[in-house]
């Protein structure tokens, strides 16, 4: 096999920060009030859950933190633009950038919640039917708006291939971060990963309902989406929060 080429594209050194674009549900929203103990961080309070205090009926404490484990540093989200490096100097203009964004997108609303029974079987996600279309276009626009201000590295690593669109999804991530945001946005709230199957997925949340940790009634996860919030690593880069410098977030105004 034909090892990668590598190109050499200058990029001074400098503090860098890592910000990422969420939609995140209102404190008091059921989402958050129900989402956060499950996920084991509540991003509005800084509250971590013990692995040792959930009780999940035929989960044992060390499962738990296997399906908490990749979700808990974010807390209860909906990605809309990808967790990156950036120059710490370019944190003004990332605000700028994301105010214009905002500016342009009127409020709406996500409705019509489900368990997602077709992402990843090893994932347990909610995701919506309406205002799908709004959230892909806030994270293109921050793909092309926000993420291509992000750090680069000296070295970047051309797989060696022929194949068009592994070459294409390459070209795009080299531009704009990640490939999947432009052709591939599949947004979702994760509540559990590194689920071993299907079967553990589906027994994970028939006991989160049965055991009225997450509502029977799917219409109570509608969800408001009048804001954006840019989100920094917070505990020591160990867990994301709100940037302490934007405390609303940026508010939609289209």
């Amino acid at each position: 096999m034909a090892d990668p080429t590598t190109l050499i594209t200058p990029a001074p050194k400098t503090d860098t920060i890592w910000l990422a674009v969420f939609v995140v549900p209102p404190q008091d929203h059921p989402l958050a009030v129900q989402g956060s103990p499950l996920i084991g961080y509540d991003v509005w309070t800084g509250t971590l859950f013990p692995d040792e205090g959930a009780v999940w009926p035929g989960f044992t404490s060390s499962q738990v933190n296997r399906i908490r484990a990749l979700p808990r540093p974010y807390g209860v989200h909906i990605t809309v633009g990808d967790a990156l490096e950036y120059p710490a100097t370019v944190l003004p203009e990332v605000a700028s950038r994301l105010e214009g964004i905002a500016a342009q997108v009127a409020p709406f609303v996500l409705k019509g919640a489900s368990y997602d029974q077709h992402y990843w079987d090893t994932v347990l996600a909610l995701r919506w039917e309406a205002g799908i279309n709004d959230l892909h276009r806030l994270a293109v626009a921050s793909a092309v708006h926000i993420n291509t201000l992000r750090h680069r590295l000296n070295r970047v690593t051309v797989p060696m291939t022929t194949q068009p669109h592994l070459l294409r999804d390459w070209a795009i991530e080299t531009v704009f971060g990640r490939h999947w945001t432009i052709e591939k946005y599949y947004p979702h709230l994760t509540l559990g990963n590194a689920l071993e199957n299907q079967a553990e997925r589906d027994r994970l949340w028939a006991t989160w309902q049965r055991s009225g940790y997450l509502s029977q009634d799917m219409g109570e996860y509608d969800l408001p989406v009048d804001r954006l919030y840019l989100m920094t690593l917070t505990r020591e880069n160990r867990f994301w929060g709100i940037h302490p410098d934007y405390p609303d977030g940026f508010p939609l105004q289209g």
